[in-house]
């Protein structure tokens, strides 16, 4: 294979970087959320998922093509393709478009004395697009109804409307006593119980039937319920409470301190909402990748806190498999 200075031999199989290490896994996801890659078009997919599967088959000229080639490859289809079914994830659901998407809603969500409407309007909206994003990067190994996907959706609707208006509501009779970032900071409640309830209900069939684990040669070893509360429960962490709180606690506290401490806002009043928009620009390019990386998205879990059927199995060489990988979803 054509070497490449600085990158490390071509895997199908294993990751570019590190995973399970924190910065090789936010090397990863950076490239992975990186909003250029919605530029990726259909025929750079079928180009790269055709040259992976000749190199596959054993029919790659390792003099013309370097491992670099092969790793964008892989790039781009990863970027596209879901793990699991092989086929396109939707262009706004993929985790490239989730910076672009959610910039206009989080501005919406934690506007300054927006409306019950407004409120009622920017938490549905969001809650849409969560549902569709859960869904998209779930666990595929374990299918989901119609009935469940309706389920999560009004659940993570009604939590954060009932939060989102109480909020509002304790703002109006006491906001006048307490500082005023304090009332920016009830959107953030709404999303991260919102967040974590649609994600359990959304992904609830992984909870009661499981989902299928690996081990290191990729061979199926059945449905674990152990692991799908594992993998639900992470996800639920990092996605729905960890992450948030930087696009949507950060920058009305950043808005805070200018606002207190210089007079820019007083002189250019209009700039409030183009500063805003670039404060949580740049904290969601800072923290997503951050979010996401903290736990791997192929989970290992130790066979021996399993349930008893995956104890003493052996892999294909007949020798015990001590860890089981299982797609954690995003």
């Amino acid at each position: 294979m054509a070497s490449s200075p600085g990158v490390p031999p071509f895997s199908l199989t294993s990751p570019r970087f590190d995973q399970s290490t924190f910065y090789g896994r936010w090397k990863h996801f950076v490239s992975m959320v990186n909003p250029a890659n919605m530029l990726i078009t259909s025929s750079q997919v079928d180009d790269s998922m055709a040259l992976l599967e000749a190199y596959r088959a054993g029919h790659v000229d390792s003099t013309k093509v370097s491992d670099a080639e092969l790793w964008e490859a892989r790039r781009i289809k990863e970027a596209v393709i879901h793990p699991d079914t092989g086929k396109p994830i939707p262009l706004p659901l993929r985790m490239a478009a989730f910076i672009p998407i959610n910039i206009p809603l989080i501005v919406w969500m934690t506007w300054p004395g927006a409306s019950a409407a407004m409120t009622v309007a920017g938490q549905i909206a969001n809650q849409s697009l969560n549902v569709g994003v859960n869904y998209a990067n779930r666990n595929a190994s374990s299918e989901q109804s119609m009935t469940s996907i309706a389920a999560a959706y009004v659940g993570a609707t009604s939590v954060a409307l009932g939060v989102s208006l109480s909020g509002r509501s304790y703002m109006l009779k006491h906001g006048a006593k307490l500082p005023p970032v304090v009332g920016r900071l009830v959107p953030y409640a709404a999303v991260a119980t919102a967040g974590a309830a649609g994600m359990v209900i959304m992904r609830f069939k992984e909870l009661t039937d499981g989902v299928m684990l690996k081990d290191h040669t990729g061979t199926e070893h059945g449905l674990s319920r152990k692991a799908g509360i594992i993998g639900v429960a992470k996800t639920a962490l990092s996605r729905a409470v960890f992450f948030p709180i930087f696009p949507m606690v950060l920058p009305p506290l950043i808005m805070d301190v200018i606002a207190r401490n210089t007079s820019i806002l007083k002189k250019f009043p209009k700039a409030a909402l183009p500063l805003e928009v670039v404060t949580i620009a740049t904290c969601m390019m800072t923290f997503l990748p951050m979010a996401i990386a903290m736990f791997p998205q192929d989970e290992s879990v130790p066979a021996s806190i399993l349930e008893p059927e995956f104890q003493g199995k052996v892999d294909l060489t007949g020798k015990p498999i001590e860890y089981f990988t299982f797609n954690k979803g995003l």
